[in-house]
């Protein structure tokens, strides 16, 4: 690279910044075994099901049905056709020495 000093200097700067907790940084530490050296954390994603939350053909029935008649109930049920088909979503970080 042709620079001077203060010039390498920034750009040795910028690339460190680029990489470090990049995908590419992540990849080759989860390769080594040293992700929590390396500074990141490995969280587990625990979803329930939204057991409240009507089968989807009992929705699609419904949007149907009244579709032409009432909006109200229209719009109520196209509400929970597009509600979450989960009722919890927890992050947990599993540590170095943590368990399933």
């Amino acid at each position: 690279m042709d620079g001077g000093d203060s010039k390498k200097k920034r750009w040795h700067k910028r690339r460190d910044e680029a990489y470090y907790g990049s995908a590419r940084h992540f990849y080759r530490e989860l390769g080594k075994d040293s992700l929590a050296a390396a500074g990141f954390k490995i969280y587990r994603l625990t979803r329930q099901f939204n057991t409240r939350r009507p089968p989807e053909n009992v929705i699609d029935e419904n949007i149907e049905k009244f579709r032409h008649s009432s909006m109200d109930s229209t719009f109520y049920w196209m509400g929970v056709k597009n509600s979450s088909h989960y009722t919890r979503a927890k992050n947990s970080w599993q540590g170095p020495h943590s368990s399933k």
